[in-house]
Formats: structure tokens, C-alpha cells, sequence
């Protein structure tokens, strides 16, 4: 069963437990609110301090399983709309008005992400995943 970091209450999950969309939604939407905090200038440095240790207990946990990677990217009103990463992910999550579109590089039809061979595309099925002007956050897992 999941335990939570001590500032943000974030899931941390143990090898044996199964992960929930609505897990990964409540920990973006923290971890939004505490980055919009920190760019109004309400949150200062010191606060950051304790996700060194959260993220350092995170690499050590993935490290020889899976390599995580953040990013985003701006929207330009066109779809479908191929990101580039350089590698192949072995899933993508990518967070649009407070939800978080998933895709799994098993196979199967794409429910609104094609996972490619150099990143992945937001396709037609989503048209909100690619308005101008706004900044779409995604984690993908090597």
C-alpha cells in the first residue's frame, strides 16, 4: 500500500501495488499548485528543499526498472501533433484540464496517444491537447 511524502502527501508506492489514474491526477495537481506558488513568489527556495530528498528516493527506487522523464510542450491549435523525445517511452501520461491522458506502448488501438519510435502524438481523438497558447505537462516512462 502506498505511503505519502511528508510536505505534499504524493503517493510513494511499493513494488507490489497497483498505480490509480486518479493517484497521478492528485499528485500533478499538487504539484501544479505548489509550482504556480513558487512563480507568484509565495512559495520561497526553501520550500523546494524537502522534494531534493522525495526525488532523490524516487531515482533510487527506479534506478535499473524505469527511467521517468517530465517535460511539456506548447500547443499550436493542430492535431495531430507529434512530440519528440529521442527514445521510444514505455508510457506517456500527459495532463490536459485536470486529466491525465495515458498511453501504454503494448499495443492496442490509441485512445488519444500514439506512442511512436522517437516520442509520441497527440492525436485527433483529443482536441484539447493541443490549443494554442497553452502548456501541456507530461511524464513518460522509458
Amino acid at each position: 500500500m502506498a505511503t505519502y511524502t511528508a510536505n505534499y502527501q504524493l503517493h510513494q508506492w511499493v513494488p507490489e501495488d497497483n498505480f490509480l489514474r486518479t493517484d497521478f491526477n492528485q499528485d500533478f495537481q499538487k504539484i501544479d499548485a505548489a509550482l504556480a506558488g513558487l512563480e507568484a513568489g509565495k512559495v520561497g527556495p526553501e520550500a523546494l528543499e524537502p522534494l531534493k530528498s522525495d526525488i532523490a528516493s524516487v531515482r533510487s527506487i527506479a534506478n535499473g526498472k524505469a527511467a521517468v522523464a517530465m517535460g511539456s510542450y506548447a500547443g499550436n491549435g493542430t492535431l495531430p501533433r507529434t512530440i519528440s523525445l529521442g527514445y521510444t517511452p514505455k508510457a506517456v501520461f500527459v495532463s490536459i484540464s485536470g486529466n491525465v491522458l495515458t498511453a501504454l506502448n503494448s499495443g492496442g488501438a490509441p485512445l488519444g496517444i500514439l506512442i511512436q519510435s522517437n516520442g509520441f502524438q497527440i492525436q485527433t481523438k483529443v482536441p484539447n491537447a493541443n490549443q494554442a497558447g497553452v502548456t501541456y505537462q507530461y511524464l513518460t516512462v522509458r
